[in-house]
């Protein structure tokens, strides 16, 4: 019981007891400890020294590696942007074949233009030494656009033979318009001499008609002023 002065001592004696013990026991424990500590630390720098040899033999194997797969590296990268162009020639000569169909899609294509177009397509040849892999397909390509360019070139001679049929036509009407206005033209001269004939008949009648009287009066003897009639009177 703390509460009273026996109690009280026999508490502080008995933590004192504690506490030394407790300090002699850390003691000990540094104590016994200490070899195990020195040990560690031998035992570091011996693994430092060992592991600064290794890397030392590590080092230029591992740079040898690494160069390596560096020069690895380069030729995969050589390699695919070889890849990436052959691949992008053949497809630009794709292109160039089926190129032709849009050529004979512009305006104002003559099928003698698109025809020869087909000449120069199905006069081509795709050498599998030089088209590789893309020898079928450029000659897919060439196929599929000589075939679109004969449907066009068909339709286009049908416009042309339309086209050439209306200007025939055209010819025509225009011939057939400058004969019907000669043929009236010739007519109304015709029609304008026969009234300006008429015309001058009538003139020359009446000025024959008109000049015999004038004879006539001219040449009637006069008459006597005894038989004369006489004149009405007012």
């Amino acid at each position: 019981d703390l509460r009273t002065v026996a109690g009280d001592k026999a508490a502080r004696a008995a933590r004192m007891e504690l506490v030394s013990t407790r300090a002699a026991l850390e003691k000990r424990r540094k104590e016994l400890k200490a070899p195990a500590l020195e040990f560690g630390r031998q035992v570091d720098a011996q693994a430092e020294r060992i592991k600064g040899e290794l890397l030392a033999l590590e080092a230029p194997i591992d740079a040898q590696i690494k160069a390596d797969e560096e020069r690895r590296a380069a030729e995969k990268a050589e390699r695919e942007r070889i890849e990436a162009e052959r691949r992008a020639k053949h497809e630009a000569g794709i292109a160039r074949i089926r190129a032709y169909l849009a050529r004979a899609q512009e305006p104002g294509m003559t099928a003698e233009r698109i025809g020869k177009g087909i000449d120069a397509l199905t006069a081509l040849w795709f050498d599998p030494a030089v088209w590789e892999d893309y020898a079928e397909r450029a000659l897919q390509a060439r196929d599929e656009t000589v075939v679109a360019m004969a449907k066009l070139m068909e339709a286009a001679q049908a416009r042309e033979a339309e086209a050439a049929r209306l200007e025939a036509q055209r010819i025509e009407n225009e011939r057939v318009a400058r004969e019907l206005a000669e043929q009236r033209r010739a007519f109304e001269e015709r029609e304008a001499e026969a009234r300006r004939a008429e015309q001058d008949a009538r003139r020359r009648t009446q000025e024959a008609i008109d000049a015999a009287k004038v004879a006539d009066l001219l040449l009637r003897p006069p008459v006597a002023e005894e038989q004369r009639e006489p004149a009405e009177p007012a």
